[in-house]
């Protein structure tokens, strides 16, 4: 680790314990189901940043998408989506949230506002070898758990599920994102804004 780095661990929810004016640069990734109210982190975000600085929030949407209709309406993988829509909505944390993003921070006074959204491929399907590499890495990070670890709690805690029906629902969604003929993507949203200098 550099030498100038140091970790702290903290609820970005809560008051933020830093003076004002105290950051260059604010980010915040994937923080899907962890925070529900967005106007006050995105508002503490601009309360800390220095005149001149920068905010940057980046998440995945997961609503899943197929251009060539190549994912069946009955898929796990939608329906794993679906599931997880439902989860994220009872928690009080909807996952459109980055939708919002950019109207948000100009309401909170950033300026130099912009939203920018990409595709994300899942699964090795893509033509561009670029796009490919992204792909392989998504199905790398849901294969070796990365499902269980968003779904698992939140399927038997927040909507009463039985961990062997999700256990189902996940193995068809994986075969699903392995097989290359299956073309699906996610959304991932990059939204930034900056402090007005004065």
């Amino acid at each position: 680790m550099p030498p100038n780095c140091q970790f702290e661990i903290d609820d970005v929810e809560e008051d933020w314990p830093y003076r004002p004016n105290h950051f260059d640069f604010v980010h915040g990734r994937d923080l899907m189901t962890a925070v529900r109210d967005w106007p006050r982190l995105i508002g503490q975000a601009y309360a800390h940043l220095k005149p001149g600085g920068w905010v940057q929030l980046a998440s995945t949407i997961p609503d899943i998408h197929s251009d060539d209709n190549t994912l069946p309406l009955d898929s796990g993988y939608r329906e794993a989506g679906r599931l997880y829509f439902e989860m994220a909505e009872k928690m009080g944390a909807p996952l459109d949230a980055p939708r919002m993003w950019a109207e948000q921070m100009r309401a909170a006074g950033f300026i130099n506002v912009q939203d920018v959204v990409y595709k994300l491929p899942m699964g090795p399907w893509a033509r561009s070898k670029r796009l490919r590499t992204v792909g392989r890495l998504e199905l790398a990070m849901i294969s070796d758990g990365g499902f269980e670890a968003y779904m698992l709690r939140g399927y038997t805690q927040v909507l009463g599920g039985r961990p062997e029906d999700l256990q189902i629902i996940l193995a068809l969604a994986k075969r699903e994102i392995r097989d290359p003929s299956v073309h699906t993507y996610v959304h991932y949203h990059v939204t930034y804004g900056q402090r007005p200098q004065h």
